[in-house]
C-alpha cells in the first residue's frame, strides 16, 4: 500500500524548498538593487574626482569626494556582508532540505523493496489465479483481485515518488553548488572592496596632510567664503522683505484678510501652493540630476582644519561639468542677480516658501516667469582652478531658513 504519511512529508518538504527559494530570490533581488545603486554612486564619485583632479592643485573638494567614496564603499561592503549572510542561511537551509529528502528517498526505496518482495510471490499468473480462486465466495474473490491491482498501482506510485524525490534532491544539490559559488564570489568582491577602501583612506590621508600645510591659505579662503555667504544672506533677506511688502500692498488694495501664521499676505492660490509644497516635505526632487552633498546645512566641522567650524545657510552639491540646476517645485521667479563668490543666483517663490539656486554660469529664466517642477533654470558654474562644479542651494519659509536635506528626497 502507498505510504500516505511519507508522501505527505515529501510534499511538505517540497513546498518548503519552493518557499525558501522564493524568499531567497526576493532577498537577492533587493540586495542586488542596493548593490547596483551604491556601485553607481561610487562610479559617479570617481567621475567627479577625475574632473577635480585634472588640475594638480590639491583642493578640499577632492577630500570631500574621497570621503564620500569611503562612505559609499563601506555601505557596499555592508551590503555584500548582508548578501553573504543570506547566502550562508540559504546554503544551510538547502543542506537541511537535501538531508531530509535523502532520508525520505532511502525510506521510499526501502518500502519499494518490500513491495517487490511481496510482488515476486504473486507475479506468476498461476499463483495469482490460485490466490483468487481459493476464495470462499465471489465477493472474496473480487476483493482479492482488487488487492492485486492495488498492489501493482502502489508499486507504480512508489516508483514515481522515488523518481520525483531523486529529481528534487539533484535539483537542490545543484542549487547548493550555485549558492556556494555565489558566496565565494561575494567573499572575493568584499575583499576587493576592502582593498579599495584602504586605498581611498590612504589617498584621503595624503590629501589632508598636503592641505594642512596650507592652513593659513585655507583659513583665509574660508573667511572670504563666509563673508560672501553673509552677503548672500543679506541680499536674500532684502528680497524677501520686498516680496512681503509687495504682497501686503496687494492685500490692502484688494481689501483682503491678512494671512495667518505666515510672513506673507498670501492669495488663495498661494495658500494652496504653500500647502502643496509643505505636503511634499521629504519627497521634493533634488535641484540637480546627480550629485553629492559637499557641505551640509548649519554648523559643522571643517573637512581639513582642526577645531574650525563652518556655517552653511543651505547645502552645497558637487555635480559633473555641464549640469543644469533644476527647480524643485512649481513657482514664480522672484529674483535673478549676480554676486561675488556665487556667480548668478535665481530665487523662486512657492507661496510662502522660497528656494535659492546659486553658483550658476548661465541663467535661462527671468523675473516673473512661472516655473514647473524640475524645469531647467541655468547651467551650474565650473571652477576653472579646481575643476569643481558646485551648486549652492537654500530653502526659506518666509524669513526663516530651513534645512534643505529635511525637504529633499533622501538619496
Amino acid at each position: 500500500m502507498i505510504n500516505s504519511k511519507l508522501w505527505g512529508k515529501f510534499a511538505t518538504c517540497l513546498l518548503l524548498t519552493m518557499t525558501v527559494s522564493f524568499a531567497f530570490a526576493q532577498d537577492k533581488a533587493g540586495l542586488e538593487k542596493d548593490k547596483k545603486k551604491v556601485e553607481s554612486e561610487i562610479s559617479y564619485n570617481q567621475q567627479l574626482l577625475n574632473e577635480t583632479s585634472k588640475n594638480k592643485k590639491k583642493s578640499l573638494d577632492q577630500v570631500i569626494i574621497l570621503n564620500n567614496s569611503i562612505k559609499k564603499r563601506e555601505q557596499l561592503i555592508t551590503t555584500l556582508n548582508t548578501e553573504r549572510t543570506r547566502l550562508d542561511k540559504e546554503i544551510a537551509k538547502n543542506t537541511a532540505v537535501v538531508d531530509s529528502l535523502e532520508k525520505r528517498l532511502q525510506q521510499l526505496r526501502s518500502d519499494y523493496a518490500k513491495m517487490i518482495l511481496v510482488a515476486q510471490k504473486t507475479e506468476n499468473v498461476f499463483t495469482q489465479l490460485s490466490f483468487i480462486f481459493a476464495a470462499d465466495d465471489f465477493n472474496q474473490a473480487y476483493l482479492r483481485l482488487r488487492y492485486l491491482q492495488q498492489l501493482k498501482e502502489a508499486r507504480q506510485q512508489q516508483a514515481k515518488q522515488i523518481t520525483e524525490t531523486q529529481y528534487v534532491v539533484e535539483e537542490r544539490i545543484d542549487a547548493l553548488k550555485v549558492r556556494k559559488q555565489e558566496r565565494d564570489d561575494v567573499l572575493q568582491s568584499t575583499q576587493n572592496e576592502r582593498n579599495k577602501l584602504s586605498e581611498d583612506k590612504d589617498k584621503v590621508n595624503t590629501e589632508v596632510k598636503e592641505l594642512e600645510k596650507k592652513e593659513k591659505e585655507l583659513k583665509k579662503t574660508l573667511e572670504a567664503k563666509q563673508k560672501e555667504a553673509r552677503n548672500l544672506e543679506k541680499a536674500i533677506q532684502k528680497l524677501i522683505e520686498e516680496e512681503i511688502r509687495k504682497a501686503e500692498e496687494a492685500r490692502r488694495a484688494a481689501n483682503a484678510d491678512k494671512t495667518k501664521e505666515s510672513d506673507f499676505a498670501l492669495t488663495p492660490a498661494e495658500v494652496a501652493l504653500s500647502k502643496d509644497f509643505s505636503s511634499n516635505k521629504g519627497r521634493l526632487p533634488w535641484p540637480v540630476e546627480k550629485g553629492i552633498v559637499s557641505s551640509e546645512y548649519g554648523e559643522h566641522a571643517h573637512p581639513v582644519l582642526k577645531n574650525v567650524k563652518v556655517q552653511n545657510n543651505g547645502i552645497d552639491i558637487l555635480t559633473s561639468s555641464g549640469t543644469d540646476a533644476l527647480a524643485i517645485f512649481a513657482g514664480t521667479v522672484s529674483g535673478v542677480w549676480k554676486m561675488p563668490g556665487f556667480n548668478n543666483i535665481v530665487m523662486i517663490r512657492h507661496g510662502e516658501y522660497i528656494t535659492v539656486y546659486s553658483k550658476l554660469e548661465t541663467v535661462s529664466v527671468k523675473i516673473g516667469d512661472n516655473i514647473s517642477t524640475r524645469q531647467k533654470i541655468g547651467k551650474i558654474h565650473t571652477d576653472a582652478v579646481t575643476g569643481s562644479t558646485e551648486l549652492h542651494f537654500e530653502l526659506w519659509k518666509g524669513k526663516t531658513l530651513q534645512n534643505p536635506s529635511n525637504w529633499l528626497l533622501s538619496r
